[in-house]
């Protein structure tokens, strides 16, 4: 297992929402319908992504250390989230690994918003999805109990058992 590391690009007034997501490779994924509604201006859509593509960097050399991206080439990838708000992250992982030549791309996750499943289902070859919501105010953190962010130090952790030998 490894991650695919990448970033949301924050909205300025709420860092919850995002309007796209930055990839390793520097592939920016954007939501043209939250830019064009002025979320975000398009002079700050530059800036923003620069600042997030630096915390990419710098968090694939902590996670990964000097441990090359594995091939994908001709290989089933399963990509996976805790829930799809916008799904533009997911999209951002999903084309990340298409451009690393992945045979077959899975997604799984546990909730999703009606849009975003439809979204993403149109981009991999299978999708599991234990709940597709269709309310108008959706926001993953709302379907746990508890939703912080992790640690750096927890991700290493987690990264360090994944790939510790028997």
């Amino acid at each position: 297992m490894e991650p695919i590391t990448l970033r949301k690009l924050p909205i300025p007034q709420n860092d919850q929402m995002g309007f796209g997501a930055v990839t390793l490779n520097r592939q920016v994924i954007l939501n043209k319908r939250l830019i064009d509604s002025g979320y975000v201006s398009e002079r700050e859509v530059d800036a923003i992504v620069d600042e997030v593509y630096e915390e990419v960097l710098r968090r694939d050399k902590l996670y990964r250390g000097s441990r090359p991206f594995p091939e994908l080439k001709d290989r089933c990838v399963i990509v996976v989230d805790d829930g799809l708000a916008t799904g533009f992250t997911m999209l951002a992982a999903i084309r990340f690994a298409k451009e690393k030549q992945a045979m077959k791309i899975l997604c799984a996750i546990p909730i999703a918003h009606e849009n975003s499943y439809h979204m993403v289902k149109r981009e991999v070859d299978s999708i599991i999805c234990l709940h597709i919501d269709r309310g108008y105010s959706f926001a993953v953190a709302s379907f746990y109990q508890s939703f912080p962010n992790m640690e750096d130090s927890e991700v290493i952790s987690i990264l360090k058992k994944i790939h510790r030998t028997p």
